[in-house]
């Protein structure tokens, strides 16, 4: 066999070089798992309890980047409405149930429109099923037309 014929052997890396390959490794797993696991962001609003009805979360996930912050809303206002003297905040308001104890609100856009979608959820225990006002102001970076959004909270079923 002559020397060209023979397999070429590979030269293993320098003892520094698989230590930052090891190293570059650990970085690039890290930062994929905590970008995995870091929990959401969101922006909080506590609504007001009244009587036997209790305060409640509101928690905003916005995944348009459109939504600059949420304060309690009036009440007596129905779906997606603009709020009054102010062209980049809509109010949104919706029949909650007396066992509600946290509100996710998703906004995101779908298929041109700007969509928004309510889960709620309740303690695990029976409750008398009543309609509780539950309203937010939802501000917004830049001007936006209410008719925009879209409730998809009681569409997926």
């Amino acid at each position: 066999m002559s020397p060209s014929d023979e397999p070429e052997m590979m030269t293993p890396l320098p003892v520094r070089s698989r230590l930052a390959v090891r190293i570059a490794t650990i970085v690039v797993i890290g930062f994929v798992l905590f970008g995995a696991l870091r929990p959401q962001r969101g922006l909080f609003a506590m609504l007001p309890g009244d009587g036997p009805v209790g305060a409640l979360p509101v928690t905003i996930l916005d995944d348009a980047g459109l939504v600059l912050g949420v304060e309690v809303g009036p009440l007596g206002r129905d779906g997606i409405v603009a709020a009054t003297n102010r062209t980049n905040a809509v109010v949104y308001q919706w029949l909650g149930g007396l066992c509600d104890r946290l509100v996710t609100i998703r906004i995101d856009r779908l298929d041109g429109q700007i969509s928004l979608l309510r889960t709620d959820e309740e303690t695990g225990t029976t409750c008398l099923l009543e309609g509780i006002e539950r309203s937010v102001v939802i501000e917004c970076r830049e001007p936006i037309d209410p008719s925009s959004i879209v409730d998809v909270s009681n569409t997926l079923f």
